[in-house]
């Protein structure tokens, strides 16, 4: 049975006490995902045998793996929960770095819904941005095809 504050406690003390869990979740995450991609390189262990041994079905396993293997531990924050380091885990480690940093330096830290609504964001304000920098690259290549041609008018 888990410890819990008395009930006489305040209720800081048991806000404290829910923080404390959930810190320890987010390490027990790490943890469990180290020790996968150690098991996968050093003893070949599969996410089957991994799921035999924790009853964390095989899929979860596997997420967890994946995060821990994106995520080197030199960027890695107590200050945020494990699924913010799952939300930046498929970008790069300079992105990775600057996100975390984002969402951590407000007090309190950014939600997960917000850093992950940023991040959508600024994806598709860089595509869009791409995009429009591929259309006008054509748009200045026809025009110089058209110059060479005598096709803009200029008589």
């Amino acid at each position: 049975m888990a410890h819990n504050p008395p009930k006489s406690a305040p209720p800081s003390s048991w806000f404290n006490h829910l923080r404390e869990l959930a810190n320890s979740k987010n390490r027990v995450n790490w943890d469990i995902g180290d020790a996968l991609v150690q098991g996968e390189l050093v003893y070949k262990i599969t996410y089957r045998a991994a799921n035999e041994a924790t009853g964390i079905d095989p899929r979860e396993l596997r997420d967890i793996a994946s995060v821990a293997r994106r995520v080197q531990l030199s960027v890695r924050t107590d200050k945020l929960s494990w699924s913010h380091h799952r939300e930046v885990a498929a970008l790069d480690a300079s992105e990775q770095v600057r996100w975390l940093a984002a969402a951590g330096a407000k007090e309190p830290p950014m939600t997960l819904r917000k850093l992950r609504d940023a991040i959508r964001v600024r994806r598709k304000t860089r595509s869009v941005s791409m995009l429009l920098s591929r259309v006008w690259r054509h748009i200045r290549a026809a025009a110089e095809v058209a110059d060479r041609r005598g096709w803009c008018g200029n008589h």
